[in-house]
């Protein structure tokens, strides 16, 4: 959403060709969620303001109503834009996103963000359900953007894009092979309207045994997409920065608006002077637990004759760093790239020390070894 110039990759028209689409459902109704939290109420949300948005975009936000309304009552969201406005933003509408509130880092490796939303299906809308990192790295898009739903008025039949992942290693870029975009499947029933309430959902899984993890895209709980975050040399530049984005970026949280005109809305010659993009749920979930990778360090230990402790340990695969906590759990040194440690606080002591050292795989502090220290022992192995 956030990009200057959209550019696109291979667009995949029409997956599960064999798929009905029945009546709009959760994902939630055949996964095992967990933790689920509706984050609909208003008191999760930041209401954006911003003269200026990117993207050729026609509209203005502003934070009050009628541009951004909750009505917690009926559990409705809803964002609306008006053609109030004057010079190259004759429109007024809302954004709204959940910064600092409430996003990925509260669910852990694997988990669901869902959205029941009615688009306004005409031409010169660009409606979106998108995340972006906590932390932005500096720039975007070097920790990555997520872009769940995207409807657009001038491409593709007015389709539904889908499944939009940015992310370069050079802060304002998005190039060619940047950004993959797909569309809602082509074979909704007959006249199918998206207008009405459909469900929009991720749900990303960092415990994957053989890459840094999954995304996958969901409408009304079909799996039409799967995007592979590959690590090593196998790599691309989106997806270390999406792998950066649940990482150094924190997170990632949701953010919902309804933006007029720019790169996907078009033309807004015939586009009504009035529309509505109405969100009826907005839900975050934990998903069962899958075995953890990340193995626990196999850690020998040297103590100097003064009762300095030197933790060394061998390389883990998959880890990204490791830590080592004092006996309480606390940390002493996080983001260690080496396999080794030393504590020289102990100087002088010859008594019994506890630590833990901890392999980081996919930001998941599962595999930690315990390791006890006693009294004037040395070169103990664990």
């Amino acid at each position: 959403m956030k990009s200057n110039v959209v550019k696109l990759g291979a667009v995949i028209a029409s997956l599960l060709s064999t798929t009905a689409f029945a009546v709009p459902k959760s994902f939630c109704s055949d996964h095992t969620c967990k933790n689920t939290m509706d984050i609909i109420d208003q008191s999760y949300w930041n209401k954006v303001t911003n003269g200026n948005p990117p993207n050729n975009e026609q509209e203005q936000y502003k934070p009050d109503a009628p541009y951004v309304n909750f009505n917690d009552s009926d559990h409705i969201i809803t964002l609306t834009a008006k053609r109030d406005g004057v010079g190259s933003h004759p429109y007024t509408s809302g954004r709204i996103n959940t910064y600092g509130h409430i996003g990925t880092k509260q669910f852990g490796d694997h988990g669901v963000v869902e959205a029941e939303i009615a688009l306004p299906t005409t031409e010169g809308a660009w409606p979106a359900f998108w995340m972006m990192p906590d932390n932005t790295c500096g720039a975007w898009p070097t920790c990555g953007e997520n872009d769940i739903m995207e409807w657009s008025g001038v491409r593709n039949n007015n389709r539904a894009y889908l499944s939009t992942e940015h992310g370069s290693s050079t802060p304002g870029a998005d190039g060619t092979g940047k950004g993959s975009g797909n569309l809602v499947p082509t074979n909704l029933p007959q006249g199918e309207d998206l207008s009405s309430p459909h469900y929009y959902a991720m749900e990303w899984d960092l415990t994957n045994n053989d890459t840094k993890g999954t995304l996958k895209f969901y409408f009304d709980d079909v799996l039409f997409y799967t995007y592979t975050l590959q690590e090593n040399g196998q790599a691309t530049e989106r997806d270390q920065a999406i792998t950066r984005g649940f990482t150094t970026g924190q997170g990632f949280h949701p953010i919902l608006n309804l933006a007029i005109g720019g790169n996907l809305g078009g033309s807004t010659a015939n586009t009504p002077d009035q529309l509505s993009m109405n969100i009826t749920k907005v839900n975050m979930s934990s998903l069962a637990a899958t075995p953890s990778s990340c193995p626990r360090p196999d850690v020998t230990v040297d103590r100097a004759s003064n009762g300095e402790v030197t933790l060394n340990w061998k390389p883990v695969t998959k880890a990204n760093s490791y830590s080592v906590e004092d006996f309480s759990g606390g940390p002493m040194e996080t983001d260690i790239q080496s396999t080794t440690f030393t504590d020289t606080t102990t100087a002088g002591n010859h008594g019994v020390l506890k630590y833990f050292v901890v392999s980081n795989c996919n930001n998941q502090d599962t595999g930690t070894t315990e390791v006890d220290i006693p009294a004037q022992e040395t070169k103990l192995k664990f």
